[in-house]
Formats: structure tokens, sequence, C-alpha cells
């Protein structure tokens, strides 16, 4: 489409054809749009932050650029805004490997047994404390004392127009919503272990919090305190 000039009002910014909206699946608007204005005027009435899309109010603006030309000025405008507020959040997960005392393996009660009856020359002290496994343990176990489990972490991400205060509630543990992560028990919980906040424009924020996956039996309750947040 072609350019349009600014007309006969020479303080009034003209959209430019070409400007965009966009939404996704997290239920955020992104868009772009262009002004031109007379260079004499360009500083009349420039866009603001936090001034509405022409087409939608529901997004603002969140960054403008200015690009001088011989006669006139260009303003580079950018959007965000939320058709959901908060928007769905967004969850991604990754791991690594940590090492667990041997005796906390879910089978071990299978290889090493109990104080009472123990396999694989497992040794245990006079209260039933798990020492090790002594010379000749078959399995190839003789000195083994850890194992190497999988330590997932997950990040969740969402966009909202409140300011939200997230550290209060670091070295507690959420119960796991059904269906986030396949695979996971109902026993399994997860224990924040970091938030983050940043401003989008004037009107938003996205925030983002981090949690370390429980073993099978869930973190300790004795230890760390279930969040009511």
């Amino acid at each position: 489409m072609a350019q349009k000039s600014f007309g006969q009002q020479n303080d009034i910014l003209e959209l430019q054809p070409g400007w965009t909206l966009s939404e996704d699946f997290t239920n955020t608007l992104t868009g772009s749009a262009k002004f031109i204005v007379k260079k004499s005027q360009a500083f009349a009435n420039p866009p603001k932050m936090g001034d509405p899309h022409p087409h939608n109010t529901k997004a603002r603006i969140i960054a403008v650029t200015l690009v001088g030309n011989a006669s006139s000025y260009d303003y580079d405008v950018q959007y965000f805004g939320l058709t959901a507020n908060p928007s769905r959040p967004v969850y991604s997960y990754y791991s690594s490997l940590s090492e667990e005392p041997i005796e906390t393996h879910p089978n071990f009660v299978d290889f090493g047994g109990t104080a009472d009856t123990p396999l694989n020359n497992a040794v245990f002290d006079a209260d039933g404390l798990f020492l090790g496994f002594g010379d000749g343990a078959g399995d190839d176990l003789t000195g083994v004392r850890g194992y190497l489990t999988g330590s997932p972490s997950i990040r969740k991400t969402w966009f909202t127009t409140q300011v939200f205060e997230g550290l209060e509630d670091i070295g507690d543990t959420r119960k796991i919503q059904g269906g986030v992560i396949p695979g996971v028990s109902s026993q399994q919980n997860a224990l924040k272990t970091n938030w983050s906040s940043r401003p989008i424009g004037l009107n938003y924020y996205e925030v983002t919090e981090e949690f370390l996956l429980s073993g099978i039996g869930g973190w300790n309750p004795v230890i760390y305190e279930e969040s009511n947040v």
C-alpha cells in the first residue's frame, strides 16, 4: 500500500498503511505502526508511552523510535498488550544430574535390604543407619555410596498489569497442577528457587518463577513449608 502524506493538519500524526497486531496462545498482543508528521510539528504531539494501538486499545505503546527525513519525521512504534490478565503461563523444563545417597534410592531395599535383613554385604549400625556396602558385595556394589538422579527444574513465565511480589515464598514448596509435567506423580511437589519481574513499557510486567522438582516422595515437609501464595 502507498504511503500516506500528513495531509492538511500538519500537527496531526498520520498512521501509515502496514500496521500490525498479533495475538498468540498466551493471550498476549504484539504490534507495530508507523506515523508520519511534518518536521516542524514533530514534537507537538508525539506518540507517548502507554498510548493505545489505533485499532485495539488493549495494546499499548512500549517503545518509540524517531526517524528523521528531509521534510518529515517518522515515528516507528511498538505495542504490547493482554487479552487476559494475567496471561496464560508458559512452562519450560530443563534438567541436570545430581548425586544422592544410595540408601535413598527407591529400590534400595531390593539390593541393600534392611538392618534386620541386609543384602549384598550391606552394613548398618546399631540404630539401623546404613554405613556402606562391604567387600565382596554383589552387583558391583562394593564401595558404592551414591547414585545419579535427575534434578528437573521448572520455569513459569506470564504477563500481568499488576506488580507481583514473589520474594516472600522462595524456599517454600508448591503442589504441581495436574497435567503440567507429564509423568510426575501426585506425591511430588516443587521447591521455589527464584523469582524475577521486569516492566514491559508502563502498563505491563513479565513475571518468572523457577522451581526444583522433588523426588518421588516430595520435599521434606518438616524442612520446607508449603506456600499459600
